[in-house]
Parts: structure tokens; sequence; C-alpha cells
């Protein structure tokens, strides 16, 4: 019985989307019982714990809600198992499932490279095609735009060749890069949608826990202008929310070893703080003007990198600059926002989601998985006409069998167990341009990682149960958590 004085016990919307969140995903491993719990079993399982709702009466209803979703619960009586730092830091990041947070840089950027290994792949110029198509351009890179950017020195033509900064400052390719936008919005007649901005080089984003600087940052004209409006002196501190990509940017003359596992955190930094990030996308530029393009996503990484901008190579030109009308013209979900949601265009925060052309209001966000690859298990309270449902957002893997949906939908009709298990109320594949949310779509010809092709799926459920806190003595609180585990070890080990 000691086992049950794990510091979290998962509940999730059915025992079919418990077991492909918390098992499926990673593999259970034994512990080392430690000298203040000698009588700890060797062979407990240690089970996920995201953010998640505490057992504070102020969220009963957020936890009885959690019984359609995902949730854990933390009595301040209880001592939680010892785990090293160490230890639990590069297992957290490899599979989601470990207890504890990582609380520095110089932690989280083992822990990413190790869940990144074996999930990184060099990418051709198909990517590029795939990943911003012709029929979502915001207009065509043809030669009127090589001659208005020609007209403003910022290409040569007799060259085929950008004429790129020799000062390679952040203040500088910022305005560069810029100065191309403003230059395609003239000749496209289509305004500019997003700037880059370069404040973060010296004053971190605010609104994670780690402190890192993107060199530029990608944000909506509009913020754009109300932090340029700013005296200069008291610049507001942008924050992650709102930062659409990032740069990283180097006078060097070739890539530095720092600049990949800088651009891995950040990436991290905005999967995981940003709820309708689908996927991440990053700029780089060195000296000798060559320049990359990194996507990370919930399967892996993808690497194009470009010759140099100032070679004679009209092709290469032609690539970057669909780069850069995508960043600041296209739509948010060619560079990996989830338009289903609606957020506060002044805060970030979300409040609004669309299910199957149904919106719901985002209420409370309840369970989170913060892991890079994998599922990204996230889990909300909504509401709509007056009435509360849980919604539940994860990429599954695409090769597995049947989801929890189809045991869902079977089990509609059956009146006996109506109030015993989640009823689903709308959801499934998420379709984003009118295609299904995948990894692969944008992976044609590309050779996928160990974590495999995943989809992106969405469901909104009814809540069941009651308060987990509504128990009348400990003995009914410890009776209902041995059913618990007994349930997980006789599903497990079957």
């Amino acid at each position: 019985m000691t086992s049950l004085y794990d510091p979290a016990i998962l509940l999730d919307s059915s025992c079919f989307s418990f077991f492909n969140d918390s098992m499926s995903e990673s593999r259970p491993f034994r512990t080392t019982p430690s000298t203040q719990h000698k009588t700890r079993p060797t062979n407990a399982y240690l089970l996920n714990l995201p953010r998640l709702t505490s057992m504070n009466p102020a969220n009963q209803e957020a936890i009885m809600f959690a019984a359609a979703g995902t949730t854990a619960m933390q009595h301040p009586s209880l001592t939680p198992y010892p785990m090293s730092k160490y230890f639990s830091t590069g297992l957290r990041m490899q599979h989601g499932q470990i207890p504890g947070s990582i609380h520095s840089s110089a932690q989280l950027a083992p822990a990413i490279a190790a869940e990144l290994k074996g999930n990184v792949i060099e990418a051709s110029i198909p990517f590029i095609e795939r990943l911003f198509p012709e029929i979502r351009a915001p207009f065509r890179i043809d030669k009127k735009v090589f001659a208005q950017l020609d007209n403003q020195a910022l290409f040569d033509r007799s060259k085929n060749s950008f004429i790129f900064p020799s000062d390679c400052k952040e203040a500088t390719l910022c305005q560069w890069l810029n100065n191309i936008g403003q230059a395609m919005a003239e000749v496209s007649g289509i305004p500019l949608k997003r700037r880059w901005w370069y404040g973060t080089a010296s004053l971190p984003p605010g609104g994670s826990d780690y402190a890192y600087r993107p060199d530029l940052v990608l944000l909506d004209q509009a913020y754009y202008d109300t932090l340029s409006a700013s005296p200069l002196n008291s610049k507001p501190r942008v924050n992650w929310l709102l930062v659409r990509s990032f740069a990283e940017v180097t006078g060097e003359k070739s890539v530095p070893q720092r600049m990949g596992p800088t651009i891995n955190a950040k990436s991290y930094v905005m999967s995981t703080y940003q709820f309708d990030r689908r996927f991440v996308l990053a700029l780089s530029l060195v000296g000798t003007s060559k320049f990359s393009l990194t996507l990370t996503d919930r399967e892996g990484q993808i690497r194009f990198q470009g010759t140099a901008l100032s070679d004679s190579n009209r092709e290469n030109a032609s690539i970057f600059l669909k780069i850069i009308s995508f960043f600041m013209f296209g739509k948010l979900s060619d560079i990996g926002l989830d338009p289903s949601f609606v957020s506060d265009p002044v805060t970030g925060h979300l409040t609004a989601v669309k299910v199957d052309d149904r919106s719901f209001q985002l209420c409370e966000r309840i369970y989170t998985l913060e892991n890079m690859l994998g599922r990204s298990t996230k889990v909300w309270i909504v509401a709509s006409d007056n009435e509360r449902f849980v919604m539940k957002d994860s990429w599954v893997h695409a090769t597995r069998g049947p989801s929890e949906i189809e045991h869902l939908k079977a089990m509609l009709g059956h009146e006996e167990i109506k109030h015993f298990v989640p009823t689903i109320v709308c959801g499934g594949d998420v379709i984003i341009n009118g295609e299904k949310d995948c990894t692969g779509a944008y992976r044609t010809h590309v050779l996928g990682g160990v974590h495999g092709r995943r989809i992106h799926r969405r469901i909104v459920t009814t809540p069941i149960g009651e308060p987990i806190t509504n128990f009348k003595s400990k003995k009914e609180l410890i009776s209902a958590l041995i059913d618990t585990v007994r349930g997980v070890c006789f599903l497990t080990l079957k």
C-alpha cells in the first residue's frame, strides 16, 4: 500500500485514452528504494505529473471535469517519493512521464538533445515546396519582385544575388529583413501582416520559465506598431505568447556549435507555452549569408540548409523569398499556429476554440504533457450554451489501431453506462487548409524518425462522476485509490 503515496494518480477520459497517453508513449521502469521509503516496492510505476489541478477545494469542479480528461491529485500530507534531479530531467524530456520540472537552461539543453536524438532529418527543396505550396502563397515570387528589390538596393539582378549586410548585428539584419518585406508589400499590393523585432536580443521575452533571448522575433504588425511607438527607454517586454517565429543570426563564417541547441531550446519554449502551436519554424543566418530553416513538431525536427544568399543563384534566392513571404504575409496556420483557436490580441491568451463548426469558450486548462515530441496531450474545461464539457487535444500515432473516438461512439445509446463513461459531443481529426493536420503533411519525400507520423486529434466529451475530494473519510479515499491502481495494473499486465 505504500505505493499509493506516489504524488500523482492519473485518470483519463477513458481507459483507452489513458493507456494511449501514459503507457504506449514510454515503458515503465523500476526505481531504487530510498532510505526514507524502505517499504516502497521497487517495481512501482511512476505516472504522469504535468501541470495539473491540485486537491484544493476551490478546484473540486475542475477535478470532477477531469474525469473525462486527465487529472492528478496530491494530498499535502503525503510525502512525495524522492528522485534525483538528473534522473528526472533526462527521462522527463524523453518520455514526458516523470514528475518534476527542469530548473535551468543547462539541464534543458541535454534533455532536448536526448529527446531529438534519432528524430532529426535533413531536407531538400521538395520539403519547402510542400511546406509552403504555391496554392497558398500570398503572391508569386516573380520578376517584378526581384526588380523592386533591385530598385531598393536589396538584390543585384545582374549577379542574381542578394546584397547582404556586412554588419551581421541583430538590428542590421532585422532592418534588412523588414526592408525586403516592405519591398514585396509595395510590389504585390498586399500589406505586411508581420515584422521582425530585435529587442529580444537584449531583453528576453516574458511568459515562460526560461530567460532565453532570441536574436529576432516575428510579431504581428499591430503588436510591432505598439512596441515601436513606445519611448526608447521604456520598450515593453515581448511575451512568448505573441511570438510567431524567431531567427538566430551571427557574423561568424560558419554555423557556430551553440546555434543548434539554442534553436532547440527556444522551439521547446514555443511548443510548450503556446498551446495552439502545431509546429515551430526558426530561421538562421550566418556571416557568409547562408541561411537555414528549422521545423520542429511532434514527430521530430526537419532542417533545410540553403546556400549563400550572396551567390549567383536565382533558385536559392527564390526559395528564401518564398520563406520570407509566408513568414511576413502568410496565414498564421502556414507558420505553425492552429486557426481553430481564438486568442486575445493583446495578451495572446487563448479564449475560445472551434470544434466541428461549434464554438466553445476555454474556461480552464487542467492537464498539459510538456514534452516536445509525442502526443503532447492537453485537456481543457470548455463551455457552450451555459453547459460545460471537457476537450482533449493530442497528437496520436497515425499507424495505431482504432482511436478512443470509435470506442466512445460505440458506447453511445447504452443507457446503462451513460453516467459512467464520457459521452462524446463532437470532434475527430483536425482539418486545416482542407487537409488532416498531420506531421506527414509537409514530409513528402522526407523520411520519418522513430516517433512516426502523428495526426492531430481533438474531441469534446461530457464530464462524469463527482469531485474526488468529496470523500467522506480517509478510508473511502484510500479505497478509491486502491481501485484505480488495481485497474491500472490489471490492464497494464493483461
